[in-house]
């Protein structure tokens, strides 16, 4: 056992008591570097330190049974890794963050969080603050095997159930944007890589409110490789102008209900999709390119019988031209035995590629 507790955190003037500068292997090309690490059983007691870690490949690791305390502390991260890094060997509050801070910066990851070992990282009372867009708070995972990540879209606020809950893996944790761009800062409380999105009520992209459901899943998850399932009592309406795209994306050129694409990890079309129950709508609501519908690429899109698709047909403004109901590409599956509503000029119903 290592204690280095404190009685207070390090003042602003003095800065972190314990700072690391690291660097990249020239032999692995990776990057090295860590602020404290624990293993077998080993436990690590630093409540009220300061831990500041840049270039390095963890600020914090804990693996095999091992524990370490931060309650209090503040652990700075600047990188491409995990600030707080722990795996499947870790056991329930290998990192106990209680009533803590965790700074990331540059393209850091947060931490793991997997629905296979909840509670690897116990988050009572953090706060995060979140420096720059490319930050990733959550590596949503499952490391069962058997079983994939499942994420469910409710609109619930019991503790635990809201989307934000379920990305960050704890229920009550502040997320503070720091960006530059604040409050419109583009980081992801979390990414994933195959899963089950199941949405089960209303989303509306244009909605406001840092926590709602509806806020956190147009602008804060990260999703790829997965299947979308929209109930019959679920819709999503993306019904947007030119200032609340580039508050999503600045890439967007048009509003896109649902979308999704195949990542590295996908072997076939089978597990990136979407399946359509309820309805979905997108509409341009200044000048601009007309709306689509669904897109996925290289996987399948399945809108159900009694499902709707609906394309510049709020007349709001009138309906904008290529708006688009369904599109698929690199060979994805289109079945459509639902409605798929559509205004305006050059509407492509269906438009797939393949490469």
């Amino acid at each position: 056992m290592i204690t280095i507790n404190r009685t207070a955190l390090p003042s602003v003037a003095d800065g972190p008591n314990i700072s690391i500068k690291g660097g990249t292997d020239k032999h692995t090309n990776r990057s090295v570097g860590f602020g404290l690490f624990a293993d077998n059983k080993a436990k690590i007691n630093a409540q009220k330190n300061w831990i500041k870690v840049k270039d390095g490949s963890t600020n914090v690791a804990s693996l095999n049974k091992a524990k370490v305390d931060l309650t209090g502390a503040t652990v700075d991260y600047e990188g491409e890794g995990y600030a707080l890094y722990t795996d499947q060997s870790s056991g329930t509050d290998a990192i106990d963050m209680t009533g803590a801070t965790l700074e990331l910066r540059g393209k850091a990851v947060g931490y793991v969080n997997d629905q296979n070992h909840p509670g690897n990282i116990k988050l009572t009372g953090t706060t995060i603050n979140v420096y720059d867009d490319e930050v990733i708070v959550a590596d949503l995972q499952n490391t069962s095997g058997t079983t994939k990540v499942t994420v469910n879209v409710e609109n619930k606020t019991s503790p635990g159930d809201s989307l934000k809950d379920q990305l960050l893996g704890g229920s009550g944790v502040n997320v503070v944007d720091k960006t530059s761009a604040t409050p419109n800062g583009k980081f992801k409380y979390a990414v994933v890589d195959d899963a089950n999105i199941n949405i089960k009520s209303a989303i509306d992209k244009a909605g406001s409110g840092s926590t709602n459901d509806s806020e956190t899943f147009t602008k804060r998850f990260l999703y790829q490789n997965s299947r979308i399932n929209v109930d019959s009592a679920g819709s999503v309406k993306a019904e947007l102008n030119t200032t609340q795209l580039n508050n999503i994306d600045a890439n967007l050129t048009a509003p896109v209900g649902l979308a999704v694409t195949a990542s590295a990890k996908s072997t076939n079309t089978s597990t990136t999709g979407i399946n359509n129950k309820g309805t979905v709508s997108a509409d341009r609501t200044d000048a601009g390119q007309g709306g689509i519908g669904l897109y996925v690429d290289y996987g399948f899109i399945n809108n159900e019988a009694g499902s709707v698709v609906n394309v510049e047909k709020t007349g709001s403004n009138g309906p904008n031209d290529k708006a688009i109901g369904i599109f698929g590409t690199n060979s994805t599956n289109i079945v459509n035995k639902g409605a798929v509503n559509a205004g305006g000029k050059k509407i492509n119903w269906y438009f797939r590629t393949f490469v």
